[in-house]
């Protein structure tokens, strides 16, 4: 693979000064250049005119090679999962007929059947007389990185929604508040201050769930031993919960956690159950949530009018069956329950209204 460059002055009287006396001989240095290449953490391989594979590292041997099939011989295109493959030749032509450097990401097509993204980069081989002979190169594997681009790419799409109920949805409550508090000025009886003080609730509502989901970055923070029990009874008295109840039935337990996370968890959820609940007529009573343990975690039932049906996508963000509502609840519920490493299930509860199961196991 070629040798060093010439070396000057002390270094060659004394090599093992500089480099250190355990390198090998530079008369050794030509044998060793395939362990170079070998130990390279890249994809390394050479190409004739044609695209077609003469030379290649280990680690391109080790995750495309199957055993069977010699490498020698394979164009570079057949070791590219679709639909890159036919990308392959415009870009070589690029480094042929051009002669010049390209680099380009294409899907490698492991022996595992997998499609790992790399990043590849080629140069012209060149003989004594100036032709293209080859070409020389290697391919990255970029998977990390895409990972992270796409949890940027989420990140930029949850502020793109917070910014757009913030410009929509509180407008309309502002307006309706500004409105009426016109009207306020000028009757001496305030009888409109009521709907002032609705439009506010909205407003509060829409913050409170908007700064829930700017702060969700699917992970978790301060997690330390959680009494359930104790952040069931905290999560009610901050819901406005109306002719509601509450009923926990039995020890709900400790579990590893982030306390504030598992109180939006709970928090949603009574909302969910309050705000449904309180649509239907219920006399004096109102709705009743109760919370209890089960086999493989706790539970969220209520005695409302129950879930909508064929909604499949409950957990979705934007999906909502209350006029006005922002959708983003039980998306919050869901998200909080993955960021634990739990799941959330919705089903009809024994009196036909809503059952949310968290499976903490």
């Amino acid at each position: 693979m070629g040798g060093p460059g010439p070396n000057t002055g002390e270094d060659d009287e004394h090599p093992s000064s500089v480099r250190g006396a355990s390198l090998v001989d530079e008369r050794d240095v030509d044998s060793l250049a395939p362990a170079y290449v070998d130990a390279l953490p890249t994809l390394f391989f050479v190409l004739d005119t044609s695209g077609r594979l003469v030379d290649w590292n280990r680690q391109l041997e080790s995750i495309t090679g199957d055993g069977g099939e010699p490498l020698r011989g394979r164009r570079l295109a057949s070791l590219v999962a679709e639909p890159d493959t036919e990308s392959v030749g415009d870009w070589l032509t690029g480094v042929f007929d051009d002669e010049r450097t390209a680099t380009a990401e294409f899907a490698v097509a492991t022996n595992t059947d997998e499609s790992v993204p790399h990043r590849f980069e080629a140069g012209p081989l060149v003989d004594d007389h100036g032709a293209v002979v080859g070409a020389v190169g290697t391919a990255s594997d970029v998977s990390a990185e895409r990972a992270r681009l796409r949890e940027y790419e989420a990140k930029a799409a949850r502020f793109e929604r917070f910014a757009a109920i913030v410009s929509h949805d509180l407008r309309n409550p502002l307006a309706v508040a500004d409105g009426y508090l016109d009207l306020a000025r000028s009757d001496a009886e305030f009888d409109h201050l009521e709907h002032v003080e609705a439009a506010h609730d909205r407003m509060w509502d829409l913050i409170d769930t908007l700064l829930q989901l700017e702060q969700d970055d699917g992970e978790l923070d301060d997690v330390e031993a959680v009494d359930l029990n104790g952040v069931v009874t905290d999560a009610w008295t901050g819901v406005t919960t109306e002719r509601a109840s509450l009923s926990v039935v039995g020890d709900l337990g400790t579990v590893q956690g982030n306390r504030e996370r598992l109180g939006q968890l709970f928090e949603n959820l009574f909302r969910n159950s309050v705000e449904h609940g309180s649509t239907v007529e219920q006399g004096d009573a109102g709705v009743t949530v109760t919370v209890r343990p089960t086999a493989t975690g706790f539970c969220v039932v209520d005695d409302g009018p129950g879930l909508p049906e064929g909604r499949d996508d409950l957990f979705a963000d934007g999906v909502t069956t209350k006029p006005g509502g922002t959708g983003l609840g039980l998306a919050i519920v869901a998200s909080v329950a993955e960021a634990h490493g739990w799941t959330v299930e919705a089903s009809e509860s024994e009196s036909g209204g809503a059952r949310f199961d968290v499976r903490t196991e």
